[in-house]
């Protein structure tokens, strides 16, 4: 498997998409807080595929190449060591699903 480079056009489109499904999740979420009985089906598989998204970025931040002193970084290992090391455990805390928890949760049902 190759890395992806950091600047390359896949990747800064993916991180472009990434940034508009934040922001529709920043207008969605609460939105179906404030409304929550009314709840559209619609909109909570949009969420759970903005998730699956979000899921998948984290996949592609260990594969992706980064900076180091000047140098761009291409190795596998080093790059994925590098990910674990800074920014994994807030994606994986930022993308859990707080809604699975409640539904597993006896009498902290909706």
């Amino acid at each position: 498997m190759k890395s992806i480079l950091e600047n390359s056009r896949f990747r800064v489109f993916w991180d472009f998409l990434i940034l508009v499904l934040i922001l529709v999740s920043c207008l969605l979420i609460p939105f179906e807080i404030a409304f929550e009985h009314w709840v559209s089906w619609s909109r909570t598989v949009l969420l759970h595929l903005i998730d699956l998204v979000f899921f998948v970025d984290i996949f592609l931040n260990f594969i992706t190449s980064y900076r180091s002193r000047g140098t761009e970084v291409t190795d596998l290992r080093k790059t994925a060591s590098k990910y674990l090391k800074t920014f994994f455990a807030v994606d994986l805390l930022a993308n859990l699903p707080l809604d699975a928890f409640f539904w597993a949760t006896p009498g902290l049902e909706r």
